[in-house]
């Protein structure tokens, strides 16, 4: 199954999947976080041009990384 690019919320269960909101600057990878269900955290999803099993995620705070299948 492949997504589509678009805004997606990202749950564990009852927890929302997002990024903390105070981090530092730096180019280190930075944590994930679960926030409880009544938090609002979204991602874009944005699938690869060039593979179609690689997506650029991007958190609402615009921090990124790559995620490969």
């Amino acid at each position: 199954m492949s997504l589509e690019t678009g805004r997606y919320t990202i749950k564990n269960g009852d927890n929302v999947v997002g990024r903390a909101l105070a981090e530092d600057l730096s180019l280190l990878p930075k944590r994930i976080i679960l926030a409880p269900s009544d938090s609002s955290s979204t991602w874009i999803i944005e699938k690869s041009k060039h593979n179609e099993n690689e997506y650029l995620l991007i958190s609402n705070f615009f921090f990124f990384f790559y995620f490969f299948f």
